[in-house]
């Protein structure tokens, strides 16, 4: 597995430190809730949804988030200051731009690392609509999210400068396993750089 239960664990301490203003629950939708911090909330994934894919089911009636206000994370995020601001989104659907962050292939989309939107049926199709042919011939669900998902809000234009792509501040814009670092692996910058909510 890719992101074992100290990912979630992880993630679920920095939330508890850094996200103060408000109560709130943290749900981990996992096929391997072994180990999890006690106050996680473990919810199953459904299968026939690989890699980012599983993102689809968030949207689902059966993930059973219909009338809350949803915060994703991705499992690699590292929070390192306040998220109060990013947690008081009200409104229809946040999502970060690809443009400023390293390792996108292209620039005007969306990238999924974090959301943030109330969950209702109206967002329904971004899972209902899921089909075989998608999952053939749409390359990541980010583009998916740009087909079903029209006119997002942009974390880079909502918070500027409190959401950085790591990759960009810190490695001076070079991927991890890309020709610039020297490693033959070039297909590991095709994966979304950890972010981190910035100290206000």
């Amino acid at each position: 597995d890719r992101y074992g239960a100290e990912y979630v664990n992880r993630l679920f301490a920095g939330v508890r430190r850094q996200l103060r203003a408000r109560p709130f629950e943290f749900i981990c939708f996992t096929d391997a809730a072994e180990g999890l911090d006690a106050a996680v909330e473990a919810r199953p994934l459904p299968s026939g949804l690989p890699l980012w894919w599983g993102k689809a089911y968030l949207f689902s009636d059966e993930a059973g988030l219909d009338g809350r206000r949803v915060l994703f994370l991705d499992l690699d995020q590292v929070v390192v200051g306040s998220l109060d601001e990013v947690a008081a989104y009200a409104g229809p659907f946040a999502v970060l731009g690809t443009d400023g962050i390293a390792c996108e292939l292209a620039s005007g989309g969306y990238n999924s690392s974090v959301m943030a939107w109330e969950a209702s049926a109206y967002f329904r199709p971004v899972h209902s609509r899921l089909n075989a042919a998608v999952l053939k011939f749409v390359h990541r669900f980010d583009h998916w999210l740009e087909m079903t998902v029209r006119h997002a809000h942009l974390w880079q234009d909502l918070l500027p400068g409190r959401i950085v792509d790591y990759t960009a501040a810190f490695r001076g814009g070079v991927c991890l396993g890309s020709a610039e670092e020297g490693d033959a692996a070039a297909q590991d910058c095709l994966c979304s750089s950890p972010f981190a909510a910035a100290p206000a």
